[in-house]
């Protein structure tokens, strides 16, 4: 049953890491490993710093770092019980290092990192979806490296592996990732049906980072196939709408960039600035938004802080308190023990006593039968010379 709560917190935490509520999931996750501790659950403790690690990498590289390290720690406790659940949660957490080198532009260390990773699960028999996750981190570290080729294979094997376990929280991605490599190869029909495919999905699960890669998709097949500037223009505005409330920023950029790209091609220079001027206000704001979401990260993090600290003090008092109990049982019976050895020395005294004044009488009631029998020893030799007197 315990295990079950811990897990259905996790779920909601996830739930809202998907639509982008990092600060709701970061909650969730929390909550998660202070009740798989309690249950000491060291897979779900694990699992509950990883995730808390996901939450607040693209906030802090160095906080994300430190969640997963704490996670592969957890997981370092299951190499002799369980060596198969030991590899696969520390891959697990460097496919989380992976990432965070990606994002700091290290992409040679990101795909060194992501291909050990992939050892902790086997192709043959992977259902956590965690090979997909590879896959899909390579063929963007090999896009940023302009190596297409190998970019394109991971892609299409990242799309491959997500379709067997049907994830449908990375699905769309990988559809639109697809989608982007059909479109430069002029595969009409296939990117449509992937694109398609993947807002689908995203539409159902409400994943709005997916949205705005598949619209952005969209107007570029139609920008490819399609003479309609009307549709191109409409699909990103529509990511554009969808990426404004993202707490990533960097969804809404991209959007204000396909849009100045599309005036430019336009003859619509005066637009163009426009939005240009419109993204640099955003980029210049970006540093002092990252300071007020690092600084809404950092409070959470505090109570998170606090929590471990209040539930430490709670252990460690629980446990000055069972050690109390063990001393107290420990003195009352020692006690008892001298309590029980006095009373029965007590009684051996006492019955020893009792033996020595029953000799006792005994001894004198033997003399006085001595002194009777002398006495009447004396009596009958003094009656024996009176008889012989007489004679």
């Amino acid at each position: 049953m315990f295990s079950q709560k811990s897990q259905v917190i996790i779920n909601l935490g996830w739930g809202e890491l998907v639509k982008d509520n990092d600060v709701e999931a970061f909650k969730y996750f929390n909550e998660a490993y202070n009740t798989a501790q309690l249950e000491k659950d060291t897979e779900n403790t694990a699992l509950s710093l990883l995730y808390m690690g996901i939450c607040t990498y693209s906030v802090s590289f160095t906080e994300g770092l430190n969640y997963s390290m704490r996670a592969m720690e957890e997981f370092k406790k299951f190499e002799s019980t369980s060596p198969q659940k030991a590899l696969q949660g520390r891959s697990k957490c460097l496919q989380l290092i992976s990432t965070i080198n990606s994002r700091q532009g290290n992409y040679n260390e990101s795909i060194r990192l992501s291909k050990e990773a992939s050892l902790g699960f086997p192709i043959s028999n992977d259902t956590s979806g965690y090979l997909g996750l590879i896959y899909n981190s390579l063929g963007i570290a090999y896009e940023k490296l302009n190596l297409p080729d190998s970019s394109a294979f991971f892609h299409r094997k990242a799309l491959e592996e997500r379709l067997v376990t049907y994830n449908t929280t990375y699905l769309p991605v990988s559809y639109a990732a697809v989608a982007k490599i059909e479109i430069a190869a002029g595969n009409k029909q296939l990117s449509w049906l992937y694109l398609n495919r993947a807002l689908e999905i995203a539409d159902s699960t409400e994943n709005r980072q997916a949205l705005v890669n598949v619209y952005l998709g969209l107007s570029d097949w139609c920008l490819k196939f399609s003479n309609n500037k009307s549709e191109v223009e409409k699909n990103i505005v529509k990511a554009n709408e969808v990426a404004m409330p993202l707490t990533d920023r960097s969804f809404y950029l991209r959007t204000l960039d396909a849009l100045i790209a599309y005036k430019k091609l336009n003859g619509d220079f005066q637009s163009a600035l426009q939005l240009h001027e419109k993204s640099s206000i955003v980029r210049d704001s970006l540093y002092s938004w990252e300071k007020q979401k690092i600084q809404k990260n950092l409070e959470v993090q505090f109570d998170v802080s606090e929590k471990e600290r209040l539930l430490k003090l709670a252990k460690r008092e629980n446990e000055v308190a069972r050690l109390t109990n063990y001393l107290l049982w420990a003195v009352i019976g020692f006690v008892l023990i001298i309590a029980i050895g006095i009373i029965f020395f007590l009684r051996r005294n006492n019955e020893r006593n009792k033996l020595l004044l029953k000799t006792k009488d005994a001894l004198v009631v033997a003399i006085e039968e001595q002194k009777h029998l002398r006495n009447n020893k004396c009596k009958m030799n003094l009656s024996s010379k009176r008889v012989s007197l007489l004679q």
